[in-house]
């Protein structure tokens, strides 16, 4: 079954009313474990619902994030590790969001992190070395947005829709003390001015080339491909 057909309001109703089918409910607890990393409870009838409905949520304000998450991952940190990168550092990786590129910095700082994850491809001592050839003279391969980093793009987003202009979006934000567990400064806030620019742009650009599918998934008609196991 495909993404797209599990979040369409018919099957969202069905879900609403318990009377989702077996299919749709295997499919669920698959969907929810990659895209929102977390294990969905046979017994639990409400977190089905629950479930569906962050999931629809994730998929209509963060594609890319959903996207990501979907994709089959090579590494993977162990549930419940959360580990800084490097001493001192303020970011760090768990479970939620370890990405292949995420993973291979960790363990690039130290060969004997390996034992905090789960899953490791045969040749991932190769990465390491690939990677730390790569590094000199570059920064770290950025980490996956945090929720409040998320929040706070769609919020620069939406200013930047109602007409204010960069300048002024960065004036208001860098007043804020921290994002999160991240301390504010102008440099932080313009890379995630960047990100929030960069989306609209992108945004903007799918919508030039294929008007029609802007709101598939209120119709059921998503053209989201993406098959569930």
């Amino acid at each position: 079954m495909r993404v797209d057909e599990l979040l369409t309001n018919e099957v969202i109703e069905r879900f609403r009313l318990r009377k989702e089918t077996p299919q749709e409910r295997d499919t669920l607890v698959s969907l929810a474990s990659k895209a929102l990393c977390r294990k969905i409870s046979y017994t639990c009838r409400n977190c089905y619902f629950d479930a569906l409905m962050e999931l629809v949520n994730l998929y209509k304000t963060n594609r890319i994030l959903f996207e990501e998450r979907m994709k089959e991952k090579r590494y993977q940190i162990a549930r419940g590790m959360c580990m800084p990168l490097g001493f001192g550092s303020s970011r760090m990786i768990v479970y939620q969001n370890c990405t292949d590129e995420l993973a291979i910095e960790f363990l690039s700082l130290d060969e004997k992190n390996s034992k905090y994850f789960e899953r490791l491809p045969d040749g991932w001592k190769d990465d390491v070395a690939e990677y730390l050839d790569k590094l000199s003279g570059k920064e770290h391969i950025p980490v996956e947005l945090t929720p409040a980093e998320l929040d706070a793009i769609a919020d620069m987003k939406r200013m930047l829709i109602e007409g204010m202009t960069k300048r002024a979006v960065k004036e208001h934000f860098v007043t804020f003390d921290k994002v999160g567990d991240v301390k504010v400064t102008k440099k932080y806030i313009d890379s995630l001015l960047k990100e929030a620019s960069e989306q609209l742009k992108a945004e903007s650009e799918k919508k030039t080339d294929d008007p029609g599918k802007d709101g598939a998934l209120e119709n059921g008609e998503n053209p989201d491909q993406t098959e569930v196991d």
